[in-house]
Protein backbone atom coordinates (compact mmCIF):
# COMPACT_ATOMS: atom_id res chain seq x y z
CA UNK A 1 0.00 0.00 0.00
CA UNK A 2 2.57 2.46 0.74
CA UNK A 3 4.54 1.29 -2.75
CA UNK A 4 1.21 2.50 -4.56
CA UNK A 5 0.68 5.55 -2.28
CA UNK A 6 4.07 7.04 -3.36
CA UNK A 7 3.57 6.75 -7.16
CA UNK A 8 4.20 3.14 -7.73
CA UNK A 9 6.78 1.04 -8.18
CA UNK A 10 7.27 1.56 -11.91
CA UNK A 11 7.86 5.55 -11.35
CA UNK A 12 10.66 4.74 -8.09
CA UNK A 13 12.31 2.86 -10.36
CA UNK A 14 12.65 5.03 -13.10
CA UNK A 15 14.90 7.54 -10.11
CA UNK A 16 17.73 6.29 -9.84
CA UNK A 17 19.65 8.96 -8.15
CA UNK A 18 18.53 12.02 -5.70
CA UNK A 19 19.75 15.13 -4.43
CA UNK A 20 17.96 16.30 -1.35
CA UNK A 21 18.85 19.92 0.10
CA UNK A 22 17.56 19.87 3.72
CA UNK A 23 17.57 22.38 7.15
CA UNK A 24 18.71 20.56 10.01
CA UNK A 25 17.07 22.53 13.41
CA UNK A 26 18.30 21.40 16.73
CA UNK A 27 15.97 23.80 18.55
CA UNK A 28 17.62 22.84 22.52
CA UNK A 29 20.93 24.48 20.58
CA UNK A 30 19.50 27.11 18.78
CA UNK A 31 21.08 25.52 15.88
CA UNK A 32 20.33 25.45 12.00
CA UNK A 33 22.44 24.09 9.13
CA UNK A 34 22.05 23.59 5.58
CA UNK A 35 22.43 19.73 4.47
CA UNK A 36 22.99 18.19 1.36
CA UNK A 37 22.43 14.48 0.99
CA UNK A 38 23.48 12.59 -2.84
CA UNK A 39 22.22 9.05 -3.22
CA UNK A 40 22.25 6.80 -6.21
CA UNK A 41 20.99 3.19 -7.37
CA UNK A 42 21.99 0.77 -6.29
CA UNK A 43 23.74 1.73 -3.20
CA UNK A 44 25.75 5.29 -2.73
CA UNK A 45 25.67 7.49 -0.74
CA UNK A 46 27.04 11.13 0.52
CA UNK A 47 25.66 14.16 2.57
CA UNK A 48 27.29 17.30 3.86
CA UNK A 49 26.15 19.72 6.69
CA UNK A 50 27.65 23.03 7.18
CA UNK A 51 27.48 24.08 11.32
CA UNK A 52 27.81 27.23 11.60
CA UNK A 53 30.82 28.14 13.53
CA UNK A 54 32.23 24.72 12.95
CA UNK A 55 33.07 23.45 10.13
CA UNK A 56 31.69 20.73 7.41
CA UNK A 57 30.24 17.33 8.25
CA UNK A 58 30.57 14.78 5.75
CA UNK A 59 29.96 11.39 5.47
CA UNK A 60 29.69 8.79 2.70
CA UNK A 61 29.59 5.14 1.37
CA UNK A 62 30.61 4.49 -1.92
CA UNK A 63 29.21 0.52 -2.33
CA UNK A 64 32.53 -0.77 -0.12
CA UNK A 65 33.69 1.63 1.46
CA UNK A 66 32.22 4.08 4.44
CA UNK A 67 33.49 7.25 5.70
CA UNK A 68 33.15 10.31 8.41
CA UNK A 69 34.69 13.74 8.32
CA UNK A 70 33.95 14.96 11.59
CA UNK A 71 35.62 18.89 11.90
CA UNK A 72 36.05 17.71 15.86
CA UNK A 73 37.40 13.91 15.61
CA UNK A 74 38.76 14.21 12.12
CA UNK A 75 38.56 11.97 9.00
CA UNK A 76 37.90 8.14 9.64
CA UNK A 77 37.16 4.70 7.65
CA UNK A 78 33.74 2.89 9.06
CA UNK A 79 34.24 -0.35 9.93
CA UNK A 80 32.02 -3.01 11.32
CA UNK A 81 28.64 -2.52 12.42
CA UNK A 82 28.89 1.12 11.86
CA UNK A 83 29.69 0.28 7.94
CA UNK A 84 27.22 -2.57 8.10
CA UNK A 85 24.68 0.61 9.22
CA UNK A 86 25.87 2.62 6.53
CA UNK A 87 25.87 0.29 3.89
CA UNK A 88 22.07 -0.57 4.57
CA UNK A 89 21.23 3.02 4.72
CA UNK A 90 22.93 3.55 1.21
CA UNK A 91 20.37 0.84 -0.27
CA UNK A 92 18.37 3.18 -2.67
CA UNK A 93 15.53 1.10 -3.36
CA UNK A 94 15.56 -0.67 0.42
CA UNK A 95 12.93 2.33 1.93
CA UNK A 96 11.09 3.20 -1.29
CA UNK A 97 9.95 -0.65 -2.30
CA UNK A 98 10.47 -2.52 0.82
CA UNK A 99 11.04 -5.35 -1.35
CA UNK A 100 11.36 -8.71 0.23
CA UNK A 101 14.86 -9.70 -0.95
CA UNK A 102 16.21 -6.56 1.73
CA UNK A 103 14.92 -8.04 4.41
CA UNK A 104 14.95 -11.11 6.56
CA UNK A 105 11.23 -10.67 8.20
CA UNK A 106 8.93 -7.63 8.05
CA UNK A 107 5.53 -8.62 10.27
CA UNK A 108 2.96 -6.43 11.20
CA UNK A 109 2.72 -6.82 14.93
CA UNK A 110 -0.27 -4.42 15.93
CA UNK A 111 -1.12 -1.20 15.47
CA UNK A 112 -1.14 2.44 17.03
CA UNK A 113 -2.61 6.29 17.18
CA UNK A 114 0.40 8.87 15.63
CA UNK A 115 -0.90 12.20 15.43
CA UNK A 116 -4.77 10.79 15.90
CA UNK A 117 -4.37 8.61 12.80
CA UNK A 118 -4.55 4.94 13.11
CA UNK A 119 -0.75 3.36 12.01
CA UNK A 120 0.06 -0.37 11.73
CA UNK A 121 3.55 -1.32 13.68
CA UNK A 122 5.17 -3.24 11.39
CA UNK A 123 8.60 -4.52 12.56
CA UNK A 124 11.26 -5.52 9.79
CA UNK A 125 14.53 -7.17 9.87
CA UNK A 126 17.12 -6.34 7.44
CA UNK A 127 18.30 -9.44 5.73
CA UNK A 128 22.03 -8.44 6.25
CA UNK A 129 22.71 -7.11 9.78
CA UNK A 130 19.76 -8.78 11.14
CA UNK A 131 18.81 -5.15 12.64
CA UNK A 132 15.58 -4.52 13.73
CA UNK A 133 13.30 -1.46 12.74
CA UNK A 134 9.75 -0.80 13.76
CA UNK A 135 8.21 1.63 10.96
CA UNK A 136 4.39 2.76 10.88
CA UNK A 137 2.10 3.18 8.19
CA UNK A 138 -0.65 4.71 7.75
CA UNK A 139 -3.92 2.89 8.32
CA UNK A 140 -5.91 5.34 5.73
CA UNK A 141 -3.16 6.22 3.15
CA UNK A 142 -0.18 3.84 3.45
CA UNK A 143 2.21 6.30 3.95
CA UNK A 144 5.16 5.92 6.46
CA UNK A 145 4.64 8.06 9.33
CA UNK A 146 7.30 7.33 11.34
CA UNK A 147 9.68 4.48 12.95
CA UNK A 148 11.94 3.78 15.42
CA UNK A 149 15.19 1.40 15.71
CA UNK A 150 18.78 1.83 16.82
CA UNK A 151 21.96 2.87 15.24
CA UNK A 152 26.05 2.16 15.92
CA UNK A 153 28.02 4.88 16.36
CA UNK A 154 31.43 6.31 17.85
CA UNK A 155 29.32 7.02 21.22
CA UNK A 156 27.92 3.73 21.33
CA UNK A 157 24.05 2.42 20.10
CA UNK A 158 21.78 4.85 20.02
CA UNK A 159 18.04 4.67 20.12
CA UNK A 160 16.05 6.69 17.25
CA UNK A 161 12.63 7.88 16.93
CA UNK A 162 11.28 9.49 14.55
CA UNK A 163 7.74 11.18 12.60
CA UNK A 164 7.44 11.49 9.03
CA UNK A 165 4.99 13.99 7.18
CA UNK A 166 4.03 16.41 4.82
CA UNK A 167 4.51 15.08 2.03
CA UNK A 168 4.40 16.72 -1.51
CA UNK A 169 5.33 15.63 -5.47
CA UNK A 170 8.67 15.79 -6.34
CA UNK A 171 7.96 14.47 -10.15
CA UNK A 172 5.85 11.64 -9.92
CA UNK A 173 6.63 10.45 -6.73
CA UNK A 174 5.19 11.75 -3.16
CA UNK A 175 8.05 12.02 -0.75
CA UNK A 176 8.15 13.80 2.86
CA UNK A 177 9.23 17.16 3.71
CA UNK A 178 9.31 16.70 7.27
CA UNK A 179 11.26 14.30 9.53
CA UNK A 180 11.04 14.96 13.36
CA UNK A 181 14.23 12.67 15.17
CA UNK A 182 14.83 12.33 18.61
CA UNK A 183 18.38 10.22 19.64
CA UNK A 184 18.44 10.23 23.28
CA UNK A 185 17.43 13.30 24.96
CA UNK A 186 18.35 15.30 21.49
CA UNK A 187 15.78 16.38 18.92
CA UNK A 188 16.12 17.42 15.65
CA UNK A 189 13.69 18.45 12.75
CA UNK A 190 14.87 18.23 8.96
CA UNK A 191 12.83 20.43 6.53
CA UNK A 192 13.52 18.78 2.78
Amino acid sequence: KYVTAIGGESEIRKITSLKQSVTMEVPSMGLSAPMEVFSAAPNKMASKTTIPGMGEMLNGYDGTVGWDVNPMAGPRLLADKELANMAENADFYANLLYTSDRFASMETVGDTTINGEKAYAVKMVCKGSMKESMSYFSATSGLLMGGSSSQESQMGVLQISQTVKDYKKFGSLLMPTRIEQSMGPQSMVMTI
